[in-house]
């Protein structure tokens, strides 16, 4: 199992799992699956309009995290 990122939108501030594949050159590139909204989530980058909230390995600790901290 790869790295598993957490992203915060930035347009609705909703939760999501991404999971970046290695090969693909749009791999910081991710479109919200709530409200549509697609933005960038390149932690280098001036242009990165996203936040990273958790980096883990770990499938189960990710659902859990987003669990106790999505807002609804």
């Amino acid at each position: 199992m790869g790295v598993l990122l957490i992203v915060k939108c930035p347009k609705c501030g909703r939760l999501q799992i991404f999971l970046p594949v290695t090969k693909d050159y749009r791999k910081w590139r991710k479109k919200c699956v709530y409200c549509g909204y697609s933005f960038t989530i390149n932690p280098k980058s001036k242009h990165s309009n996203s936040i990273i909230v958790m980096v883990t390995t770990n499938p189960r600790k990710a659902q859990d995290f987003i669990k106790k901290y999505q807002k609804i």
